[in-house]
């Protein structure tokens, strides 16, 4: 692997940790807010949930071992 190709998977990788900080970081909000609208939380918390679940998918994607062609 070169140094070009290391130096970009380092980045996915590190923006992968950002984006799982994010999303514990949203997850803290919604259950300290208390100023929702009414039906307004369940929705926070569906949105913050898929965001989690597609962060997840994204962090082990850039974990994986891929080849040139992949």
């Amino acid at each position: 692997m070169n140094a070009d190709l290391q130096r970009l998977r380092d980045l996915e990788r590190w923006i992968g940790w950002v984006r799982l900080g994010a999303v514990v970081f949203a997850f803290v909000q919604i259950a300290i807010a208390s100023s929702y609208p009414s039906d307004y939380r369940i929705w926070a918390w569906i949105t913050t949930s898929i965001f989690a679940v597609g962060t997840l998918v994204l962090l082990w994607l850039g974990r994986r071992a891929w080849s040139r062609r992949g």
